[in-house]
């Protein structure tokens, strides 16, 4: 079946049953990721490779300068962002794009986004666990995030060793001096935490920041063009 002979509903196409499930997954987890504009068909939205590198700069910002990606107007400039993400971005995650799936996705054929996203997914689940990012923070979803706009991202520790609860045996509850004693895994833990916290934050704001960046870009575009069809007034 060509694709061309997919229904579409909501803009989504309507795929045969057993693409019906890794197609929707995708579309839920890519709802949890603030992007700088909705997604609604994959092939067309992904084709120029900006979202990629949104979505990989939400979880790793420090990978990605979103500032060398261009609104692609064509095909050579979508061509483009994707040879500086094989270059420069899907290596830190031991990932590459040959030619032939960037050209399938570039002019959307084949289901080759789906099939590229589930491979950055799993590269991204499998970062964020090597990196330990993974068992400290756990982020809302961006579901949540655009119900409550101003709330900050929920960090929930990983369940702690006995140790580091204190739970083994701890010479003494008061130091010397009569001063309570502080398990120094639990005050190692916090500050821990609190970098980490500080990490995710900054990259809320580097991605706040491009999403402005963005919508004022297009704004100014959009009001270049609107000078351009307004008729004008005919002289006295």
């Amino acid at each position: 079946m060509s694709d061309a002979s997919f229904e579409t509903m909501n803009g989504h196409k309507l795929l045969p049953h057993y693409q019906t499930t890794a197609y929707y997954d995708i579309l839920a987890w890519l709802d949890t990721i603030p992007l700088s504009r909705s997604v609604r068909n994959l092939d067309a939205d992904f084709g120029d490779g900006i979202l990629v590198a949104e979505i990989i700069a939400y979880f790793f910002p420090e990978y990605v300068d979103l500032d060398m990606f261009i609104i692609a107007r064509n095909m050579s400039q979508r061509t483009k962002n994707w040879r500086i993400l094989n270059s420069d971005v899907l290596p830190k995650l031991s990932l590459h794009a040959p030619g032939t799936v960037v050209h399938d996705i570039t002019n959307g054929d084949n289901r080759a986004v789906e099939l590229f996203l589930l491979h950055l997914r799993e590269k991204i689940e499998e970062h964020l666990i090597r990196t330990g990012r993974k068992s400290r923070l756990q982020w809302e979803t961006w579901r949540s995030y655009n119900v409550e706009r101003y709330r900050l991202p929920q960090l929930l520790m990983t369940p702690r060793t006995p140790r580091r609860m204190g739970l083994l045996p701890n010479y003494g509850s008061f130091n010397r001096g009569g001063g309570r004693h502080i398990d120094p895994y639990l005050h190692d833990d916090a500050l821990r935490a609190k970098d980490e916290e500080i990490d995710v934050l900054r990259g809320k704001l580097k991605r706040c920041e491009h999403i402005i960046k963005t919508k004022d870009k297009r704004i100014h575009e959009l009001e270049e063009r609107l000078e351009k069809i307004k008729p004008k007034r005919p002289s006295p």
